[in-house]
């Protein structure tokens, strides 16, 4: 038998308020508990989003994803508060994840800007790379690099990806 979570993923924006089931790794089975915030892969792409555990069952489950990670053990979230919320959000037609964030059980995001720069190797690899020439004349501007958001402005489509593959990230 596993243990699996139910659980409330971030920004679900749908009224449904569906709880998703994910299986707790065994190094996490005594550390996590009602009201954890976790991180969890959600959707097809497998995006990593943050989650709060609601509930507990133990069940065999063929595949199922897993908890990737465990960010706060407790938050002050209770079971009479979570009902409390439960409530609200079906007398309202309002989504239980944005009354969480509102009840600030889910922390604000902050905004991450991803830092693309470049090495003086990948610099004359672009260079050599005639149909990268416009790519290659706006890293020539910017020597310092350069943010994921003028890169997504510059490139679209599987060129952007493929390039963004050979660049450093560094977060800020």
């Amino acid at each position: 038998m596993q243990k699996i979570a139910k659980i409330v993923v971030d920004d679900y924006p749908y009224f449904s308020n569906a709880f998703f089931s994910y299986a707790v790794a065994k190094e996490l089975e005594q550390t996590i508990a009602f009201g954890s915030l976790v991180q969890v892969p959600f959707g097809l792409s497998n995006n990593l989003r943050l989650g709060l555990v609601i509930d507990f069952t133990q069940q065999e489950t063929p595949q199922i994803k897993e908890v990737r990670a465990l960010l706060s053990p407790a938050t002050p979230l209770t079971e009479a508060s979570l009902s409390y919320l439960m409530h609200i959000s079906y007398s309202f037609f309002y989504p239980l994840s944005l009354l969480l964030k509102m009840a600030g059980i889910f922390p604000p995001k902050k905004s991450i800007r991803i830092h693309y720069a470049w090495t003086e190797a990948f610099l004359n690899e672009i260079r050599a790379d005639e149909k990268l020439s416009i790519l290659a004349n706006y890293i020539a501007k910017h020597p310092h690099g350069f943010y994921e958001d003028l890169l997504q402005k510059k490139c679209t489509g599987k060129k952007a990806v493929l390039i963004s593959r050979k660049f450093v990230r560094v977060k800020i």
